[in-house]
């Protein structure tokens, strides 16, 4: 089973009903035998996660993959115009992603697979926004307690400077239906699940050999 967790995109919102990313993620995995339950929320962000996962503490144990997919947008990042701005709403909403990695991690099963959404577009960024956005995906590839990273930022699911594709965006925030038909297109249903090793454009290198993790499960190095 997979549970996917995260803010209005990862939702489906501003989709068609069953035509969001993680929905279609849903089927793909249902092709393979596999239930994903979707309990994202829409406007949500790291400190509601972290709250919301102090309250909650049963779902992540019942599940072999965990997504967790959180828009940098609904921290603020598209409305930061200088740049010590925009470098510290990073530092805050990757502290504030780890911990909540640490946070399912405890709770998850040895074996299971922590897979992250990477950021995304946004109309309301520029290229100085996009050089960070890079930045995050790269950082969270570095994460040992992370299984695998989607990377949204294949160059079908933005212009080239962090804005959505021309069409794509119901709003500066959200994608339309063809927005996340890109969105999609960048996610490696095989790696999210664990079924086969990642290799897709984008995705991380194969492990040679799995490796015994802090919190006893083995993962990717």
């Amino acid at each position: 089973r997979v549970l996917i967790l995260g803010s209005s995109v990862a939702e489906g919102g501003s989709a068609s009903p069953g035509l969001g990313w993680a929905q279609q993620l849903a089927v793909a995995a249902a092709a393979r035998g596999t239930q994903v339950d979707n309990k994202a929320v829409g406007g949500s962000h790291v400190a509601a996660w972290s709250k919301r996962l102090k309250a909650t503490k049963r779902d992540a144990a019942e599940y072999d993959v965990v997504v967790m997919a959180l828009s940098l947008a609904n921290e603020g990042f598209a409305h930061c115009s200088r740049e010590k701005e925009r470098e510290e709403l990073v530092q805050h909403y990757l502290a504030g992603l780890r911990g909540i990695c640490a946070t399912l991690r405890s709770r998850m099963a040895p074996t299971a697979r922590l897979v992250l959404g990477g950021p995304y577009a946004n109309n309301g960024y520029s290229p100085a926004h996009f050089k960070h956005l890079l930045a995050v995906l790269g950082e969270l590839r570095k994460w040992e307690e992370v299984d695998f990273v989607i990377d949204f930022l294949q160059p079908v699911a933005h212009d080239g400077a962090g804005k959505w594709p021309p069409g794509q965006a119901r709003d500066p925030g959200h994608p339309n239906a063809a927005g996340h038909a890109s969105m999609f297109a960048c996610v490696d249903v095989d790696a999210v699940l664990g079924t086969s090793t990642p290799t897709e454009a984008g995705s991380e290198p194969a492990p040679t050999e799995p490796t015994r993790r802090r919190w006893g499960g083995y993962n990717r190095k």
